[in-house]
C-alpha cells in the first residue's frame, strides 16, 4: 500500500530580504514536518532563494515573471536594488501585477491534482486576498515583526499629522496604545512631507 499523497502549501515571499529569509526559514520548517512546499518568486529572485533550499527535496519553487516596468524600475526585481529608498512604494505597486501569473500558478496546481491547502504570504502582498478566495484556498498573512512594533506602525498611521507636527526629539504618545518606552518623532521615519511617502503610508494602511 502506497504512502498517502503530502499535504502542499505554497509560500509567497515579498521580494526584499528581510522580508523573503524568515519565509525560506519557515518553509524548511513545513518541510521538515513532511508537508510538500513550493515558493514562488520571479526569476532574478530565484538563485538566491534556490541555493538555500536546493538541499530540501520537499521544496520546489515555481519562478513568475515579473511585470514589465518602464523608467527606474526597470529591471528591479527586489527592494536591494532599488536606486532610491523613494521607489519602495512603486516597486509594491508594480507587483500587484503579478496577479494574474500568480492565479496561473494556482490553476496549475489544481488541474495537477496537488492543489494547495493553504498559502502563506507577506502582507504587501494584499491583492492576492481576491485570488485565494477565488479558488476557496485559505490565507495566511506574516508581518516579518513584532506584534508591538506592528500595532505602533498601524497607530501611527492614525495619527500621521501629530506625528509631523512634532520635533524629531518630541516624545510621541498614544492614548489608546502606551507603551512600555518612550518613542519619538525621529523614529517614524517612514512619516515625511513628502507625497511619495505617503503613498507608502497609504500602501502600509492598506494591508494592515
Amino acid at each position: 500500500m502506497g504512502s498517502a499523497t503530502p499535504l502542499h502549501v505554497v509560500v509567497f515571499p515579498f521580494m526584499a530580504q528581510g522580508h523573503t529569509l524568515p519565509m525560506l526559514d519557515l518553509s524548511k520548517l513545513l518541510a521538515c514536518r513532511g508537508l510538500k512546499v513550493t515558493i514562488i518568486t520571479t526569476p532574478a529572485n530565484f538563485p538566491g532563494i534556490h541555493s538555500k533550499v536546493s538541499k530540501n527535496p520537499e521544496i520546489s519553487i515555481s519562478v513568475i515573471p515579473f511585470p514589465r516596468v518602464e523608467g527606474p524600475l526597470e529591471g528591479v526585481e527586489n527592494t536591494v536594488d532599488l536606486p532610491s529608498e523613494d521607489l519602495r512604494a512603486p516597486f509594491i505597486e508594480a507587483i500587484k501585477k503579478l496577479k494574474e501569473p500568480f492565479e496561473e500558478i494556482l490553476r496549475g496546481m489544481f488541474e495537477a491534482g496537488c492543489p494547495p491547502i493553504g498559502v502563506i504570504l507577506d502582507f504587501f502582498l494584499g491583492w492576492t486576498l481576491d485570488s485565494c478566495n477565488s479558488f476557496g484556498i485559505p490565507r495566511i498573512v506574516t508581518y516579518g515583526m513584532s506584534a508591538l512594533s506592528q500595532a505602533i506602525l498601524i497607530t501611527s498611521g492614525f495619527h500621521t499629522q501629530y506625528i509631523l507636527a512634532s520635533l524629531p526629539e518630541d516624545p510621541v504618545q498614544f492614548p489608546e496604545l502606551p507603551t512600555p518606552f518612550q518613542v519619538t518623532r525621529a523614529d517614524f521615519l517612514h512619516l515625511k512631507h513628502d507625497p511619495r511617502s505617503s503613498l507608502m503610508s497609504s500602501i502600509v494602511q492598506e494591508f494592515t
